[in-house]
């Protein structure tokens, strides 16, 4: 390389630091020859995008090569122009996102200018300029090949080396669609999903997404499987590029209805048996696009080539089905003291003891001077038996039947804008909306362990995202790429009646921790286990609960054109925030389940509740919301240089700044070893046997006894009962509490060679080094750890004194990020070959990728091996039985500390064909064959690797095969 080319490249990525790079645009290339071959320079050239008619111009270097750089997906026409030479046209010229579209060697016949000759463009092309592997799925198959659901990642499986597990029903679009797809045996949170170039995964799991455009909105669906350039980052196991549609001359339109009805469905052989009605099943997914020129005859836009829009809305109906749910409510005459015909699976009578006594109650019934109003009050919240089991054997297991069906509307818009005012310029917005809302009773995350229909919860789940590109093009061989995005969502639920369940209802328990900063006064969890069987369980989750992700994309690409290299120089800038709702219950959780060692325990939780016994009670000390924010910086630079007319080469480097994200509220903590004093640990209670012979807790200091749940936990006021924990952004410590390297480097090299230089066959292959942000949930599980906050518990109290009763904490499980972690690398690499037979290519490959740093968890407060069986650790109060983990453990105080650690490693090979055929009238074929295996730990972020049985490198997949096929007609 000359040493003038050198300094432009030293330049330009000095340049690309002052940036503000995920590029959605395409470039098109190829070499003007005569007749006899030789290079045809200086010849003018065209390119026009057949639907807006916006136009860029250039000349052919002095080796006959061109480039236009910056396209945007769509069909272009190519023209060529020099004195001497018939003009030379080539329409129908299909270019997709991030594609290096060659047009091979154009041989140009002597003659006029005025005369003209025609060269169609290959419909399915080889590719000759670039290495990358990549799939795509056309607006066509969108439009023309049936899916049930509507939802484009149904199509992902028909590209080579993308592997849907068939984990999401894809009944309609949905913010959970991309999960279970897998590319090249890469993590599913490794991917990143963006629409016309901007973001929309949501960075707490990295595997949802904010929105999904509709598919009469998108234009194509661009998939980048392996050793793709430079210009393209952010994650490092697959690019999934959706390009919505925009506006054109002229004016097109679109509308639609499907439906889907019960009607069509059997009920169920157990909805039979049990006399229940079958199932709503119900879809209706209508809406319409239109798009065309904004113009004012006469005044505006007249040649209607200068702003063009879009405009799409669908609308989804749904009465979705929730299922049925059985459980035993307490009965009418339980909540008055009768118990006469309170009875287990096998009918016979469960015999309800009064804890005073210590014998059964008479005739199986408690007084009502016994009752506990407060008790009582509980009980009654529970609505009363509505369900008599036709099967005798389930009479005593069931009373009460759940069946819940609600509707789940949801609604899609968007718009966009495309201007060409100035032929330089070119400008496009793009608006998208999503709204996603339903009424749930049970059985999702957001109900909590409710196991029966109260009231639902309503849980949103909206998107939008804004984006906004600006193409400036400062001389034919200088142009430059500006994009600026922002994606969001809110996640949110609580019941959508709320007075159904406040605190009132139960009879207004206290709470030992009074939030006042939060309105709303919600029933405490009410749980029952035991006796009886299926007992109801009113247990919510953190209501009412708030999560939103902001992600501001900044986008700068710089192309420079310098005879056969086209440089590209560019940055990609993120800044993302997070809030959600973290913590323990704040509202508490009583618990009345049946009990031997408690001596207060009546052999019934629903009699245990009517006499104001629990089992436990536990509440948060607070709860504790997490506000986080981080910065991604990537730069690059990278040439695609033409070396001749057969070869072509592209190389280039991505620079990352992936630094730890930051909770503004102080909310994490994690176990530091270096911290760490065994002398400075609060004492556990032990256990021992009293005078009365029953085994019981013992405070080692004293010698005091107390209840036997306390064995193992802290004695108060004996010393640290966070031993070793650190608070993110206090007294010195980093904010995100582990430290990440400052740059790291991304090497990308590719090379395309026209073997025979007719450009039907093509030998390709690259190499590709990728780095990738710790996903948020890691950091997330941090949020609300001691000595941030506690949940004490208070053990076999009573209603009438629980609310002056400290509870008792003990060591806790925690998860940790500490020290120094290493971004997940992942390595790319293939060699392929394409050969063009007529009217289909086939394509040949072997893809291979290597992943290294990945996230793992590793518990570092392990049992050792045999110290179960080490008289040592013998518990003397039960003999030959070791004493309970937690006094065996390495880390005294603590449970299992789950150390989450950027340190494994993984591989995927396989050997990929893929053929496409496009026939005559339209009609296009496509199949692909897969053959592959994956090696060691591809797809779990959090595998538990043994201290005692290392994870081996040699831990091979089976090998596995898959075969995809598609038709379109367009």
């Amino acid at each position: 390389m000359s040493k003038k080319m050198i300094m432009v490249l030293a330049a330009v990525t000095l340049l690309a630091l002052s940036l503000p790079a995920q590029n959605v645009s395409s470039s098109l290339t190829g070499v003007l020859v005569d007749s006899s071959g030789a290079a045809i320079p200086g010849a003018e050239l065209t390119v026009v995008n057949q639907a807006t008619g916006a136009s860029l111009k250039a000349k052919t270097g002095t080796d006959g090569g061109f480039t236009f750089p910056n396209l945007l997906a769509g069909r272009y026409t190519f023209s060529a122009k020099i004195t001497g030479f018939k003009t030379l046209e080539t329409k129908d010229i299909n270019i997709t996102s991030g594609e290096i579209r060659s047009l091979g060697n154009l041989a140009m016949q002597v003659g006029e200018v005025r005369e003209s000759i025609s060269v169609e463009a290959a419909a399915v092309a080889v590719q000759t300029s670039s290495s990358e592997k990549s799939g795509l799925v056309t607006g066509s198959q969108l439009n023309d090949i049936a899916v049930r659901g509507r939802d484009f990642f149904t199509y992902l499986a028909t590209i080579p080396g993308v592997v849907d597990n068939f984990s999401q029903r894809r009944e309609t679009a949905s913010p959970d669609a991309i999960r279970g797809t897998f590319i090249n045996g890469g993590r599913e949170n490794q991917k990143n999903f963006n629409v016309d170039g901007v973001t929309a995964m949501d960075t707490g799991s990295n595997s949802t997404i904010h929105f999904q455009p509709n598919m009469d909105a998108i234009s194509e669906v661009k998939v980048m499987t392996s050793n793709y350039q430079a210009e393209f980052g952010r994650n490092g196991s697959g690019v999934i590029t959706v390009i919505t549609k925009g506006g054109s001359r002229d004016f097109h339109g679109s509308a639609y209805y499907f439906y889907r009805h019960e009607s069509m469905n059997a009920n169920s052989f157990f909805n039979n048996r049990t006399a229940t009605k079958k199932a709503p099943y119900r879809y209706r997914i209508n809406g319409y696009s239109i798009g065309g020129p904004v113009f004012i005859p006469k005044t505006f836009n007249t040649t209607r080539d200068k702003l063009f829009f879009f405009w799409s809305q669908e609308y989804v109906g749904m009465r979705r089905d929730y299922g049925t749910r059985f459980v035993n409510m307490p009965s009418a005459i339980e909540r008055n003291g009768d118990f006469s015909n309170s009875r287990d699976t096998n009918g016979a009578l469960i015999l309800v003891r009064d804890p005073l006594s210590a014998v059964n109650f008479p005739g199986n019934v408690i007084p009502s001077p016994r009752f506990s109003a407060l008790g009582r009050s509980m009980l009654s919240f529970f609505p009363t038996p509505n369900y008599t089991d036709p099967d005798p054997s389930l009479v005593f297991q069931r009373n009460y039947r759940s069946q819940y069906s609600g509707a789940y509307p949801k609604r899609q818009d968007m718009i966009r804008f495309d201007g060409n005012f100035w032929s330089s310029l070119q400008f496009y917005y793009r608006f998208l909306r999503d709204k996603d809302e339903q009424d749930t009773p049970y059985g999702m995350w957001v109900n909590g362990g409710l196991n029966y229909a109260l009231t639902p919860t309503r849980f949103g789940q909206p998107g939008k995202g804004h984006v906004m590109r600006l193409n400036k093009i400062f001389s034919p061989t200088f142009i430059n790429e500006f994009t600026f995005g922002k994606s969001f969502n809110r996640l949110y639920f609580k019941p959508v009646d709320e007075t159904a369940m406040t605190r009132a209802k139960v009879g207004n328990p206290a709470q030992w921790y009074k939030d006042d900063y939060i309105a709303e006064s919600y029933a405490p969890n009410i749980i029952f286990g035991g006796q009886p069987s299926n007992p109801v369980n009113f247990s919510w989750g953190n209501i009412p609960y708030t999560n939103y992700n902001n992600v501001y994309s900044f986008v700068d690409n710089v192309t420079m054109i310098r005879g056969s290299h086209t440089i590209k120089v560019g940055a990609y800038i993120e800044r993302t925030g997070k809030f959600q709702v973290g913590g323990g219950n704040y509202r508490g959780n009583f618990n009345f389940s049946r009990d031997t060692n408690n001596p207060f325990d009546s052999n019934h939780s629903f009699a245990n509740a009517l006499l104001g016994n629990f089992q436990s009670y536990s509440e948060a000390t607070k709860r504790v919301d997490g506000d986080w924010w981080f910065w991604n910086a990537e730069w690059y630079i990278q040439d695609n240089w033409r070396v001749n007319k057969r070869l072509s080469v592209d190389y280039g480097m991505r620079v990352y700044h992936l630094p730890p994200m930051i909770d503004k509220n102080l909310t994490l903590s994690s176990f530091d070893p270096g911290l760490y004093s065994r002398s400075k640990v609060a004492s556990l209670y032990m256990p021992a046997i009293n005078p009365q012979g029953r085994r019981v807790a013992q405070n080692p200091l004293t010698g005091e006894y107390a209840a036997a749940p306390l064995i193992g936990l802290f004695v108060p006021g004996s010393g640290q009962t966070a031993p070793g924990m650190k608070t993110g952004g206090v007294d010195g410590v980093p904010g995100g509490l582990y430290d990440a390297p400052k740059t790291a480097w991304g090497p990308r090299v590719g090379f395309a060679l026209d073997v025979f230089g007719n450009g039907r066959t093509a030998l390709r292959g690259g190499f590709g080094m990728f780095k990738d942000r710790l996903q948020g949930n890691p950091t997330f599980n941090l949020n609300g750890q001691p000595p941030v906050a506690f949940s004490p518990t208070l053990w076999y109290g009573d209603l009438a004194t629980y609310a002056s009763s400290p509870g008792a904490i003990g060591p806790s499980g925690s998860n940790m990020l500490s020290g120094y972690n290493d971004q997940a690398t992942t390595l790319n690499f293939s060699l392929g070959l394409q050969q063009q037979i007529w009217g289909t290519v086939l394509d040949a490959s072997y893809v291979g990728s290597q992943a290294r740093h990945q996230m793992a968890s590793l518990n570092i407060n392990p049992i050792a091996m045999y110290a179960r069986f080490d008289p040592k650790n013998f518990d003397p109060t039960r003999a030959g039985l070791p004493l309970p983990d937690v006094f065996i453990r390495p880390y005294f105080g603590h449970n299992d500390i789950n150390y989450r650690y950027n340190g494994v490693s993984s591989g995927y090979n396989s050997f990929q064909f893929s053929a496409n055929r496009r026939f005559t009238r339209g009609l296009q074929f496509g199949v692909a064959y897969t053959w592959s295996r994956t090696m060691g730990v591809a797809n779990d972020d959090t595998s538990g690797l043994s201290p005692y049985f290392p994870w081996s490198t040699r831990n091979y997949g089976p090998l596995s095969f898959d075969r995809r096929q598609m038709f379109v007609a367009n």
